[in-house]
C-alpha cells in the first residue's frame, strides 16, 4: 500500500504514513517496522495478506521496505500543514473540522476525502450542531444580553465582550486573536457571566477548563486544535500560583497572531513535539494576573461593578437573567455559529479596515489589531449589530476613516 500522496514522507525521527482506517498521520521508525503491529494500524491485516503474501501472516520485513521506499520518495514531511479540530480557511474554503467530520462550505465531507496541501486529521469528535443561521435582528440581541451586564462601561464593555464571542469560535480564521479577562469582586458575578452566556454562546467548541490547569497540560489537550479556551478562576493565592498561572497568559500570547512561531518541546525519545496554538482565551478571577504589558496589550479586561443599592443591584440582576433565559436558548449557539461562520469574509474585512484606520491614526498596528481596542466594532458590526446601521458608529466617531475603509465596514 503506498502512502498516501501528500501525507506521507520523512522526517529525523523516522517515516510518517496516512492511517485508512483510524485516519491519522502515524510516525515510525524502521526498527518499530520489523513488527506487524506498526503495519497494522496504516491497514488491515487482510490486504498485507494479500499484498505481501507468506506461509504464516505476510511478509514483514518485504511490506516494511516498500513502505519505507515510498515515504522516501514522497519527499520531506511538513507537519506544519496538519490541522486539529475548529474553523480554518483553505485556501478560498471554510473548513469547520469537528473531529469525525469536516464541513466545507457548510458541505460534509468525511475526514480524509477533502484534496487539500493541509492535513485534517481525525480526533474526538464535537457535538456542535448548526441551525438556519440567526437573522440580524436576532444576533443583534446577544448585544442586548452582553450590555446588561453590569460592567463598569455597560455600552463600551458590552460591545467589547459580542465582538470576542464573534471571534473566538472562528479563532483559527482569524489573522489575530484577542483574550478576554472578566474581573470582580467575590460573588459579584463573573462566574456567571460565564457559565450562563460565554459557555453557551460557544458551545462544544470551547475547551472549559479552571483553577490548577497547568499550561503543559493546556498545550497537550489543545495541540494542533484552534478552539477557545475558558479558564475560570484563574487564581493565585501564593508564589507558586502566580508562577504556574503566568505561564496561560504566555501561552494565550504566543496564540495571539497567526504568523506566530511554532512552540518546539523536546520528548523523551530525543524526538521533537510541535504545537501552534491559535486559540482566544477569556479568563475569569478576583485578580487580574497580567505581569507583562505583551500580555496586557492583547487582552482586555472588563471589570464588573454592581451597584452598592442592594435593590438596584438585585433587580438589574434579575433583567440580566430574564433576558438570557429568553435570547440564548438551547439552538442559539448553533444558529449563531452558523451566521458567523456565513459572514466570516465580512468579518476579516471589517477587521482589517479597523485595524488599519485605527493604525494609521495611533501608529500603532498592535492596537488597531486588538479587536476589543477598535478594530472589533467592525465585528460586532458584521454579526450582532446590523440593524443598528452597521453597528460602527462609536468607531467612526473616533477613528478618521477613508472612503475605501467605510465602504468595506459598512457593506
Amino acid at each position: 500500500m503506498p502512502p498516501r500522496s501528500g501525507r506521507s514522507g520523512i522526517n529525523t525521527g523516522g517515516s510518517t504514513s496516512w492511517g485508512r482506517d483510524g485516519q491519522q498521520v502515524i510516525e515510525f521508525s524502521a526498527r518499530e517496522l520489523e513488527r506487524a503491529g506498526p503495519l497494522l494500524q496504516l491497514a488491515p491485516l487482510s490486504w498485507w495478506e494479500s499484498a505481501y503474501p507468506a506461509r504464516e501472516g505476510f511478509a514483514v520485513r518485504a511490506a516494511a521496505n516498500e513502505l519505507i521506499r515510498a515515504c522516501h520518495r514522497a519527499g520531506i514531511f511538513d507537519p506544519a500543514r496538519a490541522r486539529g479540530r475548529g474553523a480554518w480557511l483553505d485556501e478560498d474554503r471554510l473548513v469547520l473540522h469537528l473531529g469525525n467530520r469536516l464541513l466545507v462550505d457548510g458541505i460534509p465531507h468525511e475526514i480524509g476525502s477533502l484534496p487539500s496541501a493541509c492535513i485534517y486529521e481525525q480526533a474526538r469528535p464535537l457535538d456542535v450542531r448548526l441551525g438556519e443561521p440567526l437573522g440580524p435582528a436576532e444576533a443583534a440581541r446577544l448585544m442586548d444580553v452582553c450590555m446588561q451586564v453590569a460592567w463598569e462601561d455597560r455600552e463600551g464593555m458590552g460591545r467589547l465582550l459580542a465582538g470576542w464571542l464573534v471571534v473566538a469560535p472562528i479563532c483559527g480564521a482569524m489573522p489575530w486573536r484577542p483574550h478576554l479577562w472578566i474581573t470582580s469582586e467575590h460573588g459579584a458575578g463573573k462566574t456567571w457571566v460565564l457559565d450562563n452566556i460565554v459557555k453557551p454562546v460557544l458551545g462544544p467548541l470551547a475547551l472549559q477548563v479552571q483553577s490548577k490547569t497547568t499550561e503543559a497540560g493546556l498545550r497537550g489537550e489543545l495541540g494542533l486544535d484552534a478552539r477557545p479556551v475558558i479558564f475560570d478562576e484563574a487564581e493565585t493565592q501564593n508564589l507558586r500560583d502566580r508562577e504556574r498561572l503566568q505561564q496561560i497568559p504566555d501561552l494565550a500570547r504566543q496564540a495571539s497572531s497567526e504568523h506566530g512561531a511554532d512552540m518546539l518541546k523536546g520528548t523523551q525519545t530525543s524526538g521533537v513535539k510541535r504545537y501552534r496554538i491559535r486559540s482566544c482565551f477569556a479568563f475569569s478571577s478576583i485578580n487580574v494576573g497580567l505581569a507583562e504589558a505583551a500580555d496586557q496589550s492583547r487582552t482586555i479586561v472588563l471589570p464588573m461593578a454592581p451597584s452598592d443599592d442592594s435593590v438596584e443591584r438585585d433587580n438589574g440582576f434579575a433583567r440580566l437573567k430574564a433576558i438570557v433565559a429568553e435570547i440564548i436558548t438551547p439552538d442559539f449557539a448553533g444558529r449563531f455559529l452558523a451566521r458567523t461562520l456565513r459572514l466570516l469574509p465580512v468579518i476579516r474585512a471589517n477587521a482589517a479596515v479597523f485595524a488599519a484606520a485605527i493604525a494609521r491614526q495611533h501608529g500603532l498596528r498592535r492596537l488597531g489589531d486588538n479587536p476589543w481596542r477598535g478594530a472589533g466594532r467592525g465585528v460586532v458590526a458584521a454579526v450582532v449589530a446590523r440593524r443598528r446601521g452597521g453597528g460602527g458608529g462609536a468607531v467612526h466617531r473616533r477613528v478618521r476613516m477613508g472612503a475605501q475603509d467605510r465602504g468595506a465596514v459598512d457593506a
